[in-house]
């Protein structure tokens, strides 16, 4: 396995707030180390002796071990390489994409007016005027961007009017784009995931690489705390992320992109790659946790894995824009 060393102020990363293990002294943070996975069959714990530090899991350990992760029915195979040896799966996405008109020219122009030397930060969501908690939640998540200096880095994937609305009404550049929720819709028809708003993620993210941005999808449930940006920037890698419940799994609701032509392969390939229907999945994270793996290991795409140690609790809002007290290293975000 292969390490970067992040800075010091990069250790302190991002984890699910309901996953707490207080008893971790944060404060004393070794260098990242060789993993020790163990198989999940198909998902299991990562273990309160083996917390996972920051890192990439070597070829051999994907060839080995992720290559052959068993599906839920134990019969088979997760993920089926084979559509993405014979290049089935990009031709799929492709088609998809080459009937719906390519992208969409509303869409486009809006990136126009984005600077390429940023990451872009990248927000999806919808907002149902009932929903009043959620719209306390996405409130804190833009005065938390936005107290930090990054909005003009933000972008918001508007799926509804309201949604629009509020994403306006803080000075975010705002992507309102029907062309996009339909290719999300057609893609998730010919994968066998027809649920659009799971496939927007990928949607989204090709959306960014194919114009050349580098960017950090999040999901919208986020307190932002400090800037994640320099911490994933420091792996160097093409894709960046945290890991999901298996050791072999990132989640797809923190991910952060370079450009360039693997990522590109790695999204399109990704959103064309056709599920089993007697699997039982059907969402974004599934798709992509069939695709890095075998992109990592035959063309070369670097992933990352964030580092588990760090858990966090809400301590403070956007009505409160003092940051938390906290050992060293600081805390980062909130999900």
């Amino acid at each position: 396995m292969s390490h970067r060393r992040p800075s010091l102020r990069g250790r302190a990363i991002l984890l699910l707030a309901f996953v707490l293990f207080p008893f971790f002294d944060v404060g004393r943070a070794t260098p990242a180390r060789r993993l020790s996975p163990t198989p999940c069959n198909p998902v299991g714990p990562p273990g309160f002796g083996g917390f996972r530090p920051s890192g990439s899991y070597s070829r051999d350990i994907i060839l080995n071990k992720i290559a052959f992760r068993p599906s839920p029915l134990k019969t088979d195979l997760a993920c089926d390489w084979k559509q993405f040896e014979s290049g089935e799966a990009k031709r799929r996405f492709e088609g998809v994409l080459s009937q719906a008109g390519g992208w969409p020219s509303d869409a486009v122009r809006v990136l126009q007016s984005l600077d390429k030397t940023k990451t872009q930060i990248v927000f999806i969501f919808e907002f149902k005027s009932s929903q009043i908690a959620f719209k306390n939640l996405v409130q804190n998540t833009f005065c938390g961007v936005r107290r930090l200096g990054l909005g003009d880095q933000v972008v918001i994937l508007a799926m509804d009017v309201n949604a629009k609305k509020m994403a306006e009404g803080y000075g975010f550049t705002t992507i309102f784009s029907k062309g996009l929720s339909s290719l999300a819709d057609r893609v998730g028809q010919s994968n066998g995931i027809p649920y659009g708003n799971r496939m927007l993620k990928l949607v989204t993210s090709l959306f960014f690489v194919d114009h050349g941005f580098d960017h950090l999808l999040s999901d919208i449930d986020t307190i932002w705390v400090e800037s994640p940006i320099p911490y994933m920037q420091s792996f160097g890698s093409d894709v960046a992320g945290t890991h999901d419940y298996c050791w072999m799994d990132m989640n797809t609701g923190f991910l952060y992109y370079r450009a360039n032509q693997r990522t590109r392969e790695l999204l399109k390939a990704a959103m064309g790659f056709k599920k089993n229907p007697k699997h039982f999945t059907d969402n974004d994270q599934y798709l992509f946790n069939c695709a890095w793996p075998y992109f990592s290991a035959y063309h070369n795409l670097s992933v990352s894995f964030t580092d588990d140690r760090t858990q966090f609790t809400l301590l403070r809002s956007c009505q409160d824009p003092l940051l938390p007290k906290a050992k060293n290293p600081p805390l980062l975000m909130l999900h």
